[in-house]
């Protein structure tokens, strides 16, 4: 999956995008479209960056998935609300995988139990 900014108002068959709009597609359904220019390849990190800096450098959700509150932050260091907390770059990471619910609940439980950081290892998505 990669994410994908809108450049002008696209209207399909499941669903609409506005100028400026972001979505998360397989580079095979985003071609077409990446070719006409109607969509360009955004920076998902740096897009979360600048949603989380909009948001005061923190946001508390309450996820249904994982039946806890959990905190993205723009610096683990701004996170001492008891949450666990996920930064711009771990969340681009999960987002950019876009796993399953269970394997979601998998990640947040490992990261949980080992107090741990999802990280890159030579440029490989874990």
């Amino acid at each position: 999956m990669r994410l994908y900014l809108a450049t002008r108002f696209i209207r399909g068959k499941e669903k609409s995008l506005n100028k400026g709009d972001h979505i998360l597609l397989a580079p095979e359904k985003a071609q077409r479209l990446v070719e006409k220019g109607v969509l360009v390849e955004a920076d998902p990190i740096n897009v979360l960056l600048q949603e989380l800096m909009q948001a005061g450098g923190k946001v508390v959700v309450k996820s249904n998935i994982l039946k806890e509150t959990i905190t993205f932050c723009i610096n683990e260091d701004d996170c001492n609300d008891g949450c666990i907390c996920y930064t711009a770059e771990e969340l681009a990471e999960i987002l950019l995988k876009n796993p399953d619910p269970e394997t979601l609940k998998l990640i947040h439980q490992v990261k949980k139990i080992f107090k741990g950081k999802i990280i890159l290892k030579n440029n490989q998505k874990l």
